[in-house]
């Protein structure tokens, strides 16, 4: 933008403040209704796109199947056999069972799960438990009839005979919250001395509700506190603290209604975009309010205002573009929230460079005045040791150089070594109910994570042909060897299960019916459960529930199934779905977005810069700090054995583009103390004492407002909130120490050309 161009702006606003503050104001009220329009969203496979396979795939497996959320309650007493506790666990799941939202004859429990087992007239049928028990010697009967049976053994009852579960499937079209608390409601009824555990998807996406409306209602409170006190830390004045602060409220307005109205959700991901604008939108503030205070002095506040916005509007506009350009780049991203992150956290930096060059010289033009001497006092530390810092890198180049290659190449090596994944259970503390439950499970319930795996016979009645029973036990067999693996079960374990108990449970008959007329006659005595055979008789499913959280785990049991799988006969086909397969997509489209992302915000960062300076050298300079602190924060992650998840993956977008700030501030100074007639040592140590000072105040409130996340419900945004504000510290560094050090050995044309002569 030109002088002339800059000059015409800056008259314009300190002329009309009031035209400004007034349509500022009209279309902040209109954006405020979008705020209404926002809801929020949970659902662990909502983040695929949806043409990716496993959408797909667990989309066919439930036209096939039916619905598959589940809830979970898993009841733990010293003993399951005691009148009390089984009289529980029948009245729970009748309770339970009365449910609308339960799907009819899909609840799974003692009370409601079929004991197959022989009789003189051939085979019974009939619950566990037909009637509420009464007596002792029920309990030691029904003791002994599930440690009898292989399907209820270890799977409805664990081994000690401590936990039985309860299961049942849900309809489509529940509302979350009503079902959530009437479960809650209803399972108080029957605590004591038993514990009762809670898990699947309606438990699972509730807390995380909970967690989001816990992070916006206690988070971004507290980081419009600190960021305050930050602003009065830096600036000693009311002034200085409203003026930046009111940039922070209206982009949050502004952001997040167009958020509302865009249509997008508030997810465990984009629930942090509020707590982020205000690092973020006060940045520009701070720029623009310390430019202020720089030239007031003894001129009047409108005169005052208008050079300090002529100076300051042009270095603003170009950082703005740069974080927007940083954050958008997330936009590679093939998963929903991340994208959807970027694109409204690049309008978040958009709509707070505009209102820091509208709303704030609008109301600084008020009134007369100088600058205030407390501010003027304070910063004359500062500035001397931003002195002292910028003189250590030009005279001690060699020192400085190796420390920061030592830095480097360490990062480069634990890089290595970072993790990659994302469970849902692992958004919440240690100490959370979700946790405990899931530990029960893995730890006696045979697993709280499952694969569905579906074979294709390829025709209606397929699934009673010997051949392709017998195929379908084998994958089983294969799959339970692996120590993940907490069991298997299809309708070849009830299968197997007739055979044995029809024959007199005589151990010549403990296998799979060897006919397809006996194993359609067992189809005439039982019809399977819905959720092994389809009504055609074409599809079996197989659930596999896993107990280990590892997802690296959990991709190579799916590579060793698939694997398997291609020497099945060449007429039967699998699908493997279900919430690991969700997660293992994610593991992908992490790995290869995050690649893709540094790649393109780099190069977008360097060609914007290069372009801006006319000069690929500048590109450069102006990435070096960034570098340096990608690379060590990424190092620092595989030192700590952190993952590469959802929240620590946006880390990159939004690093790029704030870091990016400071050198660019940095950059524009030195050129301006250039062109003034200072040498290029004086020139460093002027910018490092002015825009250095600014630096230090934008890095500040950033570490501020970043440091905010390590207070969130949801640990991978507590890891986002410390490795950011960590980013933030080592960009600073870059900018402050490597960037003169780099310009002062090479001397680049496009700095020192700009001096006077």
């Amino acid at each position: 933008m030109s002088d002339k161009a800059l000059s015409a702006y800056s008259e314009f606003v300190v002329k009309r403040p009031r035209t400004i503050l007034f349509f500022v104001s009209i279309l902040t009220i209109a954006l405020a209704y979008g705020l209404t329009l926002l809801r929020l969203e949970n659902s662990y496979d909502y983040d695929l796109p949806p043409d990716d396979p496993i959408v797909s795939t667990n989309n066919s497996i439930e036209d096939i199947f039916g619905p598959r959320k589940s809830l979970l309650i898993a009841i733990e007493s010293d003993s399951i056999y005691s009148v009390n506790t089984l009289s529980k666990i029948y009245r729970l799941t009748n309770e339970i069972k009365d449910f609308d939202e339960v799907v009819d004859d899909e609840i799974f429990s003692l009370a409601t799960s079929d004991n197959i087992v022989g009789s003189d007239f051939g085979v019974d049928f009939s619950p566990f438990m037909k009637t509420e028990p009464k007596t002792d010697a029920e309990t030691r009967k029904l003791k002994k009839t599930v440690e009898n049976n292989s399907i209820a053994r270890s799977k409805i009852v664990s081994d000690d005979g401590t936990t039985s579960i309860i299961l049942a499937r849900l309809k489509k079209g529940y509302n979350q919250k009503e079902f959530y608390d009437r479960i809650q409601k209803t399972i108080k009824k029957y605590v004591g001395p038993e514990k009762i555990y809670t898990e699947g998807d309606p438990i699972m996406e509730q807390e995380i509700d909970v967690g989001i409306q816990s992070d916006m209602q206690v988070l971004l409170p507290l980081a419009i506190g600190l960021i305050l006190v930050g602003f009065f830390l830096c600036f000693f004045t009311l002034r200085g603290v409203l003026l930046p602060f009111s940039v922070v409220v209206l982009s949050i307005i502004w952001s997040m209604g167009i958020m509302g109205f865009i249509g997008f959700p508030i997810t465990v991901v984009t629930s942090a975009l509020p707590m982020m604008t205000v690092a973020i939108a006060s940045s520009y503030g701070i720029h623009v309010v310390h430019r202020y205070y720089e030239e007031v002095g003894t001129k009047s506040r409108r005169e005052g205002t208008r050079i300090a916005l002529k100076n300051i509007a042009w270095p603003v506009m170009l950082t703005g573009k740069t974080s927007a350009i940083g954050a958008a780049s997330l936009i590679i991203f093939r998963i929903n929230s991340i994208k959807e992150f970027g694109i409204i956290a690049a309008i978040a930096i958009l709509t707070a460079v505009v209102i820091s060059l509208t709303v704030v010289p609008a109301i600084l033009s008020f009134g007369s005045g100088s600058k205030p001497s407390k501010s003027k006092k304070s910063s004359g530390n500062v500035k001397q040791l931003l002195g002292k810092v910028t003189q250590f890198s030009i005279k001690r180049k060699r020192a400085a150089s190796m420390v920061f290659l030592a830095v480097a190449a360490c990062s480069v090596y634990e890089m290595s070594l970072i993790r990659v994944g994302n469970d849902f259970i692992e958004y919440f503390p240690e100490d959370h109910h979700l946790r405990e439950s899931f530990s029960l499970f893995n730890e006696k319930l045979g697993g709280s994570r499952t694969f569905d795996v579906v074979l294709d016979s390829g025709k209606d009645d397929g699934v009673t042909e010997p051949k392709f029973l017998q195929s379908v036990f084998e994958l089983q067999q294969y799959i339970e060897q692996f120590d993940e693996v907490g069991y298997t079960l299809s309708y070849a374990n009830i299968l197997k299960h007739m055979n044995f108990e029809i024959n007199s449970r005589d151990k010549s008959y403990d296998g799979l019916p060897e006919t397809k007329q006996l194993i359609s006659q067992y189809f005439l005595l039982y019809d399977p459960p819905k959720d092994f055979v389809d009504t055609n008789r074409r599809f079996a499913r197989m659930v596999v529930m896993i107990n280990n959280a590892d997802q690296e785990i959990h991709k190579r049991l799916y590579n060793n199934i698939a694997q398997y799988a291609e020497n099945l006969p060449s007429e039967y086909k699998i699908k493997v779905g279900g919430m690991l397969m969700v997660w293992i997509a994610q593991i992908k489209y992490i790995v290869t977005g995050k690649m893709e992302n540094i790649a393109i915000a780099f190069a977008l960062i360097f060609l914007f810069c290069a372009l801006i300076y006319r000069s690929w050298v500048a590109g450069v300079c102006s990435v070096i700090p960034l570098s340096f602190a990608t690379l060590t924060t990424f190092g620092l992650m595989g030192a700590l054995g952190l993952r590469l998840d959802m929240a620590t993956a946006i880390i990159t977008g939004v690093a790029v583009g704030i870091g990016v700030d400071f050198a660019i501030h940095y950059i524009l100074r030195l050129k301006e103390e250039i062109r003034s007639g200072a040498n290029l040592e004086q020139a460093l140590c002027n910018t490092g004492q002015t825009a250095g000072k600014a630096i230090i105040f934008d890095m500040f409130s950033n570490v501020l407002g970043f440091a905010v996340f390590m207070g969130s419900s949801f640990l991978p945004i507590r890891t986002f909130g410390w490795l950011i504000s960590f980013t933030m510290l080592t960009v600073g560094i870059g900018t402050l120490v490597l960037l003169p050090m780099v310009i002062s050995a090479f001397k680049p044309k496009f700095i020192v050309s700009q001096r006077i002569r």
